[in-house]
């Protein structure tokens, strides 16, 4: 049907267009037809989609009124985000099944991980790898630094040293993947290694090629040798 001028097309039915699109399909005219007659009568313009999907919704509400909006209050609280906040900054590997028991065992209402999963992305957490560094007690780092500019400064070489040193074992886990903040870096876990190292002059070398050990044997054809037991 040829439009005229004028033609109004609506972005939202009015509740008159949805009662007329009811009157006149009742009265057993097709989808085409209300749509003619809407242009016809009413000089307003509705695809025929759109009176679809309008006689869809009736036959669901039975309502030629819009849905009411869901007005249901949220389940999480600024409390509880406050608290899945805290929780993951405190431990950056807690899974979100973890952080859900918490909460309802903390605040007595259940929630599913999914919903934790959304906080978490609300709160601006992502998850990347975990990476490691190596461990090092924070009291010890300016001990070996010291030391190192000590023996610069007095030109050691170690020529008629031989020394070791091994490390406190430490066992412990972490996930595959940790959570920062955006923006963050991701901070390194430390990665506990028991070493046994040495250094000697090419003159105390043993007379063999290699250092046996409970593990396997290495060669010793440097002066600074390192190697896990």
């Amino acid at each position: 049907m040829e439009i005229r001028p004028g033609t109004v097309k609506p972005t939202r039915l009015s509740v008159y267009i949805r009662e007329r699109i009811l009157s006149l399909r009742r009265s057993g005219k097709n989808i085409t037809e209300v749509r003619d007659e809407l242009i016809r009568s009413d000089n307003v313009q509705v695809s025929r989609q759109g009176i679809s999907a309008f006689l869809r919704r009736f036959r669901q509400s039975g309502s030629v009124t819009d849905f009411k909006v869901n007005t249901r209050q949220k389940m999480l609280q600024e409390v509880h985000l406050e608290f899945i906040d805290e929780t993951i900054r405190n431990d950056r590997e807690i899974s979100a099944r973890e952080v859900a028991k918490l909460l309802t065992e903390r605040f007595h209402i259940p929630v599913s991980e999914t919903t934790i999963k959304r906080a978490r992305q609300r709160l601006g957490w992502k998850h990347s790898p975990t990476q490691y560094c190596q461990m090092v007690r924070e009291v010890n780092k300016p001990k070996r630094v010291n030391y190192a500019l000590e023996c610069i400064i007095n030109r050691e070489t170690f020529d008629n040293v031989i020394f070791t040193d091994e490390t406190t074992v430490k066992i412990q886990s972490s996930t595959r993947y940790s959570f920062r903040k955006e923006g963050e870096e991701t901070q390194a876990k430390g990665k506990p290694k028991h070493p046994y190292q040495g250094v000697q002059p090419p003159n105390l070398l043993p007379d063999s090629d290699t250092i046996s050990t409970s593990h396997k044997k290495l060669p010793v054809k440097c002066r600074n040798f390192a190697f896990l037991v």
